[in-house]
């Protein structure tokens, strides 16, 4: 079926003023969205915070965006992440239930043509748009992008009503299907997506970026880069690797302000001088760590999430560095990625993970091969693709 759509509301489940995996993913995907021809809005909720401080005018720079085709629009609510005053669970889902109400409200003469697409990643901020188009007020195609399914009440209405749904992995596909009792042809798997393209116009060298970034043009850098809080297992899973592998030096990218202080404390008392902490990074900044760095590391622990449901952004920017990655062996990630692209080390066992990361870089042969197969797979996934096939799924039935 021909694509007639008119318009694209991209529903977002946070605001993107700080470029965490999800915001990355939402910012690239209606990029390419757009791409398409199609005019394509990102709605977010707006959030007050002390960390992470990006005027609204600086967001697509923020994501290595420099001819943006796509518009942002913040709705007013009073969600807040700062610390002492931050919001309780319970108001963040009222904040967004009534904030994207309105919108519905204010929006619905557009809204009432079957030729515009709510798409969403939200569950609460999706409720409103099923709500109105159940009592005839609005009719856009309202699709869903399914990352963690959950058996509430909540989650089986936003499955049952909207029109079609967007499945990440065959867990949960299988997962949405047994909760919600809908129809397989309703959910699409689209191909897999990677920044292959943002990060192959990163022309400089090994060398030159290290330069850039002030780091030592010999060393063997292991990396990881990605959410890193004082509590996050994966952040812990590194330090304890690091303080076992002393000829190494580890470096993390993405802490806050109190990991920071907390990983400098660890440093000091466990006597660990092979690790560096570097704060949260822009996307391209971001790209170059990955591009500067040896080996690069994406272990996760052993959660249900984890197991059935993760598919992480960090790893299509892994992929198209030509570095070699190594991941937890957790069914998701099997599912995910082909044979050959990546190596992997037993799940919560830092022995292991000690090990693969030892011979990953003993075995330079091997380990350029992987790297390489990795990129090639990097290289045929594209966002463009991504959006491409959701589009033409939307309109296939």
């Amino acid at each position: 079926m021909e694509n007639t759509t008119k318009k694209i509301y991209y529903i977002s489940t946070r605001d993107v003023r700080k470029n965490r995996a999800d915001a990355v993913h939402i910012m690239l995907t209606c990029q390419s969205f757009s791409n398409n021809g199609i005019n394509v809005e990102l709605i977010t909720p707006s959030v007050k915070r002390d960390e992470y401080v990006v005027d609204k005018s600086s967001v697509f720079s923020l994501y290595g965006i420099d001819k943006p085709n796509f518009s942002f629009t913040e709705l007013k609510t009073k969600i807040s992440e700062i610390n002492e005053k931050k919001t309780k669970p319970f108001r963040i889902v009222f904040e967004k239930f009534k904030a994207y109400s309105h919108f519905c409200i204010r929006n619905r003469k557009e809204l009432k043509s079957d030729k515009v697409i709510v798409y969403s990643k939200c569950y609460i901020s999706t409720l409103p748009f099923i709500v109105f188009k159940t009592l005839g007020l609005i009719k856009p195609k309202i699709v869903f992008e399914a990352i963690t399914p959950k058996n509430s009440l909540l989650h089986r209405i936003i499955y049952k009503k909207s029109d079609k749904i967007i499945s990440h992995l065959k867990f949960v596909t299988k997962d949405i299907i047994a909760f919600a009792k809908v129809t397989e042809d309703k959910i699409f798997e689209p191909a897999f997506f990677t920044q292959t393209k943002a990060v192959d116009e990163i022309k400089a060298s090994k060398l030159e970026l290290r330069k850039e970034l002030k780091l030592k043009p010999y060393e063997t850098y292991v990396l990881y880069a990605g959410k890193a809080g004082e509590k996050v297992k994966q952040v812990q899973y590194f330090i304890e690797a690091a303080s076992k592998i002393p000829s190494l030096t580890f470096l993390i990218v993405g802490a806050n302000n109190k990991g920071i202080k907390a990983f400098d404390k660890i440093k000091s008392e466990k006597f660990i001088n092979n690790l560096e902490v570097y704060p949260f990074q822009p996307l391209v900044d971001y790209y170059k760590f990955v591009l500067a760095s040896d080996i690069l590391i994406g272990y996760y622990p052993p959660t249900h999430h984890n197991k059935y449901h993760l598919s992480p952004g960090k790893s299509g920017i892994y992929f198209a560095s030509k570095n070699p990655c190594v991941f937890s062996d957790l069914p998701s990630l099997r599912s995910l990625f082909p044979e050959g692209v990546a190596f992997y080390a037993e799940s919560d066992n830092v022995r292991s993970l000690v090990a693969t990361i030892n011979d990953v870089n003993r075995n330079e042969v091997l380990a350029k091969e992987v790297a390489n197969n990795a990129y090639d797979f990097a290289s045929k996934s594209s966002y463009d693709r991504f959006a491409d096939s959701i589009i033409h799924f939307i309109y296939s039935t």
